[in-house]
Parts: structure tokens; sequence; C-alpha cells
């Protein structure tokens, strides 16, 4: 069955039309956002593995898994969800501001 002829029919599901609503907000908001944040279009994903052991990444995970708290990033993090409730910082209204983009771009 085609997308229209889904739309057009009443009994469509629930989880279909939030599958539609999800792809229909990442084409139209999330996706550009990346794009204006300066988000790669594409990943290599063959080479990423020897791009996070040559550069300093590797040794920031490793320290970060052995202990979170000793990141300042992490430390910032929890700080703000205590203030802002997991819930609200959570949702893909604070997810996506300027502000989270911003500190969460890599490179």
């Amino acid at each position: 069955m085609t997308l229209a002829a889904e739309l057009d029919d009443e009994r469509l599901s629930w989880q279909r039309t939030i599958g539609y609503c999800k792809q229909h907000k990442a084409e139209t908001t999330i996706i550009p956002l990346g794009l204006r944040a300066g988000y790669p279009t594409d990943i290599a994903f063959m080479t990423l593995q020897d791009r996070i052991e040559e550069r300093w990444l590797r040794e920031e995970i490793e320290d970060i898994m052995v202990d979170p708290d000793t990141a300042p990033l992490f430390d910032s993090i929890v700080g703000t969800i205590r203030k802002m409730g997991k819930g609200k910082w959570n949702s893909m209204a604070h997810q996506t501001t300027k502000h989270v983009l911003r500190r969460t771009m890599p490179g």
C-alpha cells in the first residue's frame, strides 16, 4: 500500500501514524538543523575506528568510561538535568536547541 493510500485509509494504525510523524519531523526539522550546524551528510564508518584511535578522542572516551565524574561536560550535564528535570532535558525541544547542538557538535 502506498503512503497516500495509507493516509487516506481511516484504519491507519497509531504506530504507523507516529512513524510518519517522526519521519516528517526528521525531514523538516532535525536534518536541516544538523546540516545548518555543520554535521556531515556522510559518515565513513569503515574508517571510524582509525579516526577515533589516532586522535585525542580515544583517551577522552576511556577516561570518561572509567570515571564519568571527571569529565567537565558530564558534570555540567548532570547539573542541568537536576535543574530542569529528566523529562524536559530529554525532550526533543531541548535537545535541538542551538545551545545543545553547539556543545555536542563533534570536532
